[in-house]
């Protein structure tokens, strides 16, 4: 491998590097197909340059190192102009692909172009051209008119030309000049690729929560049925489908929690019966003695509290629970009851039961049996009757 020297060593570097980072960051991250995608992917023309020269003993590198930067402004050049002409992208990429094969081909049979080629001010003649054309055509034909990338391109081209005229001891010059070209480029080019990549990432999760609203209302819809269906299953469960009661399971979950309940007040239970259901019900028949356990809850509601509870305790048994009325309070409102039954011209009456927590019962099996002991007591006296065992 030739030597070179500190300098040719550090343009060397200097190029594979950035050339590296700038096409990793466009081929990793930038997937639109536009002139910055390509200038980007251009920058694979240096690095194969490079390692072309490093690994091929017939070409010497600092030699190479003459062609790299004007190969990558004629690429840039040729890129630019391709894009105004409105060519295929396929034919971009095929062209940076084909262009490091050109020169290296050019540098082979170099013997065949006139001898005045090879004089470094003709050399430098042509960079300073195609450098002034390339910045040209960009800021006439394209949107690329920042001043980092145009000056990366004016640096580019002057750090060539100074390699090219001036004496080798002078040479960090140009070395320094590329560095700083490469620096503003890559800085271009990289932050147009990451405000694309924020924009695409932005657009992508503003996408994304939209779908995720969208999905949030589909299943919110799709909810209401089943939540609808699931109150309607657990009303069967709670509600007794002939007298809009609570059912019996309810109501006895009710006695207790409010038993269990720690510091919650007193409470009265009612318990009561339509007198003679069974014979009403044998001699006119079911159908009207569901009407007539319908007209007694209907009846039994409009004589309780809002906060006070009716269940179907089962048959023609009902319970009424009234939180914090204790057992005088809970026998005027039975009373009231039984009149308004006995006054709706419905040919029944009823008996009632009364007991109240925790003056009589501790526990809700005890409460029950209380009440029931009550309006069986309430059947003894005749019937329509409203008794509180505890005190008979």
């Amino acid at each position: 491998m030739f030597q070179m020297s500190n300098s040719e060593q550090a343009a060397l570097l200097i190029t594979i590097g950035f050339s590296f980072l700038i096409l990793g960051f466009t081929y990793i991250l930038y997937k639109e197909k536009s002139l910055i995608n390509r200038i980007g992917l251009s920058f694979f023309v240096p690095i194969s340059l490079c390692l072309f020269s490093l690994f091929n003993p017939t070409i010497i590198p600092a030699t190479m190192l003459l062609y790299i930067d004007s190969s990558l402004l004629g690429i840039i050049f040729l890129l630019v102009w391709l894009s105004h002409l409105k060519l295929n992208y396929v034919f971009s990429i095929m062209l940076i692909l084909l262009f490091p094969a050109a020169i290296i081909l050019a540098s082979w049979y170099g013997e065949a172009l006139p001898d005045v080629f090879f004089l470094y001010p003709v050399q430098a003649i042509i960079v300073g051209m195609l450098t002034i054309s390339t910045i040209y055509i960009l800021q006439k034909y394209t949107k690329i008119n920042n001043s980092r990338f145009v000056g990366g391109l004016l640096l580019l081209g002057t750090g060539q030309i100074i390699h090219l005229i001036i004496s080798q001891e002078m040479i960090f010059i140009g070395v320094a000049l590329k560095f700083l070209a490469y620096l503003l480029l890559a800085y271009y080019i990289i932050n147009t690729i990451q405000t694309s990549f924020t924009k695409r990432l932005t657009k992508a999760e503003s996408k994304l929560a939209d779908l995720n609203k969208t999905i949030n209302l589909e299943v919110k819809k799709k909810m209401i049925p089943i939540e609808q269906h699931n109150e309607h299953l657990q009303n069967m469960v709670m509600i007794d489908n002939l007298t809009n009661a609570y059912t019996k399971k309810f109501i006895l979950n009710t006695i207790d929690e409010r038993i269990d309940t720690p510091g919650n007040e007193g409470f009265a239970v009612l318990m009561f019966d339509i007198d003679k259901f069974k014979v009403l019900n044998d001699t006119q028949g079911h159908l009207a003695g569901d009407i007539i356990l319908k007209k007694v809850a209907t009846i039994a509601r409009s004589s309780i509290r809002s906060l006070d509870v009716l269940g179907r305790y089962g048959g023609d048994e009902f319970i009424v629970v009234l939180p914090g009325i204790v057992a005088s309070e809970a026998m005027f409102i039975a009373e009231r009851f039984r009149k308004k039954v006995k006054e709706a011209d419905l040919n029944i009456s009823v008996s009632i039961g009364v007991a109240s927590y925790p003056e009589d019962a501790k526990t809700v099996e005890e409460l029950i049996e209380i009440a029931d002991a009550g309006l069986y007591h309430s059947k003894k006296l005749g019937r329509n009757t409203v008794t509180h065992y505890p005190e008979v």
